[in-house]
């Protein structure tokens, strides 16, 4: 319940309504987090601004979100990200000392 309150969301995309408005994000902890827009979301990815039309089901991304006078919460901005690598054995490994 903590990750509701947090300003930003990571995860991977799982419904992107450009003429409704709304995103929704599962994050990684498996949790949905639904958001809308009213005016388009900024949208960057490698350091550049892409067109809001860039954002598909399956991509990972980190979303800005804030909450407007009715309580709703609004994303302001999305980075769309690499996919996360698995952890391979040696990042498992114990650290000898």
């Amino acid at each position: 319940m903590r990750e509701r309150s947090r300003p930003t969301v990571t995860g991977r995309i799982t419904l992107v309504d450009v003429t409704g408005c709304k995103i929704v994000i599962v994050s990684l902890s498996g949790e949905a987090h639904a958001a809308l827009w009213h005016d388009a979301p900024r949208v960057r990815k490698e350091g550049r601004d892409v067109p809001l039309g860039a954002l598909a089901v399956g991509q990972w991304v980190t979303a800005h979100l804030k909450k407007d006078e009715a309580g709703d919460r609004l994303v302001t901005l999305v980075t769309i990200k690499p996919k996360p690598s698995a952890p391979t054995a040696a990042s498992n490994a114990p650290v000898k000392r």
